[in-house]
């Protein structure tokens, strides 16, 4: 390592101790995810955090961790890019596991915890998830994820959000992460190689919203709902020369329906109920759909009008006329079809 360190400082024409510090974050990051994944090697990351940075950099341990706590949110922004969904990774990528060991270690306990906790509970006495925090963490890897070129990138920054919701917990479903999570894994359900990973995020969301339920929980997930549906039913429907890996990938879509619809808290009815009819083309959600099909028996236009009319307190001013023009069309709509019955009956 400092060979490496001796060397890049020649190449850029810098001092090592400058060239260590303005990288810090990143060096860290790395040698911490090394110390914590206990593999071969995993002692050369403990070195350089605990003697050569202390060498190069010319600085006491209590600077050291100084310097650690004042850099602690970008490390662990760094940490979650670090993260893979393979559990056999080159370096600097790390399993699931090693980096949210690695971030409970290093916002808990440093260097100094001999055994790491499987259940990865934060105590984050330091507050470095708080909410505004927390949001800036999602963006940095919505932007990655975006932005990122091939299916193998957006699988492991998407293994970063995985990490991140398994450490949050309930604050997972705050409402306005949980909102946040819930349309960000959404826009992507559609990419067939990305599917599992995204139904497996979307279902631990819901596990710790049902674990820990709430008004706002529900209206949030009530929002989410038809978007999320729309999306997963897409995913069943076989098309063209796809349709052996529709066909294929579809498991997994339709077992995260059965949790969204079958499964939902009987908070979510009235919502479930204003879902657009399940298309007859896939026997395997014929389920869903006779479930779909018995609690609507009782929903009226009329009712569906004051659903919309309800709900107007978090509906921005500018939608709320859209709702209620298109509530009081579904109206009308209804009306003309017991017109057309009667008069086909005369």
């Amino acid at each position: 390592m400092l060979v490496f360190i001796f060397f890049f400082s020649q190449v850029a024409c810098q001092p090592c101790a400058a060239l260590v510090k303005s990288h810090f974050v990143h060096i860290f990051s790395v040698c911490m995810a090394m110390h914590c994944s206990k593999k071969a090697g995993w002692e050369r990351g403990s070195r350089v955090l605990e003697t050569s940075i202390l060498l190069i950099v010319d600085i006491s341990e209590h600077e050291r961790d100084e310097l650690i706590k004042k850099q602690m949110v970008s490390i662990v922004n760094h940490t979650f890019s670090q993260a893979s969904s393979s559990s056999d990774c080159p370096l600097p990528f790390f399993s699931k596991d090693t980096i949210a060991c690695t971030i409970q270690t290093v916002v808990d306990c440093f260097l100094d915890s001999g055994e790491h906790s499987k259940s990865f509970e934060l105590v984050d006495k330091i507050n470095i998830f708080r909410p505004d925090r927390v949001f800036m963490f999602i963006v940095d890897l919505h932007y990655k994820i975006a932005t990122a070129a091939h299916h193998w990138h957006k699988c492991n920054h998407l293994a970063g959000i995985e990490v991140l919701v398994n450490l949050l917990g309930h604050s997972a479903v705050i409402p306005s992460t949980f909102n946040y999570l819930l349309n960000l894994i959404g826009q992507f359900i559609g990419c067939d190689c990305l599917l599992d990973q995204r139904c497996c995020i979307i279902s631990t969301l819901l596990n710790i919203s049902r674990d820990y339920p709430s008004g706002e929980t529900i209206r949030v997930l009530g929002e989410q709902l038809q978007f999320l549906v729309s999306e997963l039913v897409a995913c069943c429907i076989p098309c063209g020369t796809n349709k052996k890996l529709s066909v294929n990938t579809s498991s997994r879509a339709i077992l995260l329906l059965q949790q969204l619809i079958i499964g939902a808290d009987s908070s979510m009815v009235e919502f479930i109920k204003e879902l657009v009819a399940f298309p007859e083309f896939d026997i395997l959600i014929n389920e869903i759909r006779d479930f779909h099909r018995k609690i609507r028996q009782t929903y009226s236009p009329r009712v569906h009008l004051l659903n919309y009319v309800k709900r107007p307190h978090y509906v921005p001013p500018r939608l709320l006329l859209c709702r209620l023009e298109l509530a009081i069309l579904i109206v009308l709509y209804s009306i003309c079809l017991v017109i057309i019955q009667y008069l086909c009956l005369e």
